[in-house]
């Protein structure tokens, strides 16, 4: 019954997909779009085959499968996320270095905006360029270094949360950035003493930022609790463009298991779907994967690293786990690692669109190069 109850839901993933034909050339078009991202893939996988094609292209790879909004975010510590950005750049509808932070600062303002050296202006235009000036450039703007009380102070400062909002808008303007990606929930939660978090700052820059038409997007934990809730979204849904629902990372050191299992997946974009209108929520999508020690820790393990692996462990039991919708990998040691697949990330992009959700992938420096043309 268990089973059945997986093959259903599988069939209802692949076959619910709402479109729009205005004319029968656009129907076409569509019908074609639709018969490439409904492919599916060999559940049966083994360490040749995944070391003799990680690296190959499918014919269709220039083809864009899906039109929900894509967020993709880009690293300096794997830079080939860089290249990959711009190969690809005409699949991304939003494009996210993690280059710049917020930060206290002893000067009368009391903050200062850090890692504007990372900004790469050539970079961007090849993005742009590569992508006919689609993919915004929202670099990531995460809060550091704040203490309890200075958040607290902050947030009750309303000359400089203004200051802030009109501060980081003339930025991007300076720049040339679109808007930016602003991760502040975990770091701002710390400064709750009763209610939560405050959104105050949040709210500041999202309001200027509308009013100078850049794009303001928020990563939100992947279920509603008392870091973010369903009123922190009531209040900001109005200030925001999209929140990013961090919709991995579900096993932990302790409990040693699977990065995202579907049905948990599934269950969290419902959750989030009582307060925002699907055109405003990103599922978050890991490309990298986890590898669970026997004996000892659990890490984050690359698409390269995971390849080295299997090229020394020719023989690695490759399972797929249909509870999870996703392949895990059996070493002779007894480590276990559990890294995407091309059907565990085409299961997830299917029930994104099927709730006509958009997907935030991190990172594109760490997965193998044949998941970027299922996208």
């Amino acid at each position: 019954m268990k089973i059945l109850l997986v093959l259903a839901y599988v069939l209802c993933i692949y076959s619910s997909f709402g479109t729009i034909s205005p004319d029968s050339g656009k129907k076409r078009q569509r019908n074609s779009k639709e018969s490439e991202k409904s492919k599916k893939f060999d559940t049966t996988l083994t360490a040749q085959s995944i070391i003799a094609s990680h690296s190959i292209h499918s014919p269709t790879s220039k083809n864009v499968k899906f039109d929900t909004p894509t967020l993709v975010f880009v690293t300096p510590w794997n830079s080939k996320g860089y290249d990959i950005a711009k190969e690809f750049a005409f699949k991304f509808t939003l494009v996210s270095p993690v280059w710049l932070q917020l930060k206290p600062d002893s000067t009368k303002i009391g903050y200062k905006i850090t890692g504007d050296h990372d900004i790469d202006s050539g970079w961007m235009a090849s993005v742009r360029k590569s992508s006919n000036n689609k993919a915004k450039i929202v670099p990531r703007l995460i809060i550091e270094e704040w203490t309890t009380n200075q958040l607290e102070a902050l947030e009750r400062d309303e000359w400089r949360l203004s200051s802030i909002g009109a501060t980081l808008a003339k930025f991007c303007e300076i720049k040339s950035l679109d808007g930016l990606v602003f991760e502040y929930v975990y770091a701002q939660a710390h400064a709750a003493k009763n209610n939560g978090p405050g959104h105050h700052l949040a709210e500041a820059i999202g309001n200027v930022f509308s009013a100078n038409k850049l794009l303001f997007i928020i990563p939100i934990p992947p279920q509603p609790s008392a870091i973010f809730s369903h009123s922190d979204m009531d209040h900001l849904i109005d200030s925001v463009n999209y929140f990013s629902i961090m919709t991995y990372d579900y096993s932990s050191r302790s409990v040693k298991g699977p990065n995202a299992p579907i049905g948990w997946v599934d269950h969290c974009l419902n959750e989030w779907l009582k307060s925002s209108p699907p055109s405003k929520l990103l599922m978050g999508l890991n490309f990298y994967g986890t590898l669970h020690e026997r004996h000892g820790a659990s890490s984050p393990i690359l698409g390269k690293q995971y390849v080295e692996i299997l090229q020394k462990n020719p023989t690695a039991q490759i399972d797929w786990q249909k509870d999870y919708m996703e392949h895990s990998t059996k070493l002779v040691n007894g480590d276990i690692i559990f890294f995407p697949s091309q059907m565990s990330i085409l299961t997830r992009l299917h029930l994104a669109d099927r709730l006509r959700i958009g997907f935030a992938i991190w990172e594109i420096g760490q997965g193998l190069d044949y998941f970027y043309d299922l996208l």
